[in-house]
């Protein structure tokens, strides 16, 4: 990301700014999980976490919990980088897409300052006769700094997976950290139902979100240090 765009979204500087990221507590690590509906759209939630080392990191993290300004001012910014990263996909699959509901929640678990970053991604997943394809932003160059996560509707198996995810269950794929998806795709059909005897037969721009918000998080780590003289 350069140096433009890293100011553009300069009011990450008041949130993103307590402490570096480190090891998250057991019950909250760091994600990106993809959840799709049978509609093809998906609630998309990045998480991160951060080390609260000491007494001026924790007060400084309970004043953005109820800094409601900077909060609402992030989520319009959040709102907007993934919509670029929606219009892209857009003109590059010929799928309609849309954001919304663009969400910021800070909580603390202990010594861990954790932060969600989540949007409605509309038509995220193409719709088939059979099922789901979820192949575009994640397809062009998406390599995830942190477990990357797809759940499946209720009712949904996967049928292809590219690549392998190192763990599957229960409707949800994991990628580890530093996966390549070069070509990722994940196709996803309905299981039958009790009362259906078959299934019926069937007839890149890279995703830089993760990135961005990382690159905005490192910034405002290091204006809060410059602010505080630590």
């Amino acid at each position: 990301m350069d140096a433009n765009r890293i100011a553009a979204v300069g009011v990450v500087a008041t949130l993103l700014l307590v402490g570096s990221t480190g090891p998250a507590a057991a019950a909250q690590q760091p994600t990106f999980v993809v959840e799709l509906d049978d509609r093809g759209d998906a609630a998309v939630t990045i998480t991160y976490t951060y080390d609260l080392g000491d007494d001026a990191e924790q007060a400084a993290f309970a004043e953005l919990q109820r800094n409601e300004t900077a909060t609402a001012a992030f989520e319009d910014r959040v709102h907007d980088r993934f919509e670029r990263v929606a219009n892209a996909s857009e003109n590059q699959t010929g799928r309609q897409m849309g954001i919304e509901s663009a969400a910021v929640e800070l909580t603390r678990e202990d010594r861990t300052g954790v932060v969600e970053v989540s949007v409605q991604w509309n038509g995220l997943a193409a719709t088939t006769e059979d099922g789901l394809v979820l192949d575009e932003p994640f397809a062009s160059g998406f390599e995830p700094d942190r477990a990357f996560v797809v759940v499946l509707p209720d009712g949904y198996e996967a049928t292809a997976v590219t690549p392998s995810p190192a763990e599957s269950g229960d409707g949800r794929l994991e990628w580890a950290g530093g996966t390549a998806l070069d070509d990722f795709e994940v196709v996803a059909t309905a299981e039958p139902s009790a009362d259906t005897d078959a299934a019926t037969d069937a007839d890149g721009p890279g995703f830089g979100v993760g990135g961005a918000v990382a690159a905005l998080a490192a910034t405002s780590l290091l204006a809060l240090r410059r602010r505080s003289g630590t």
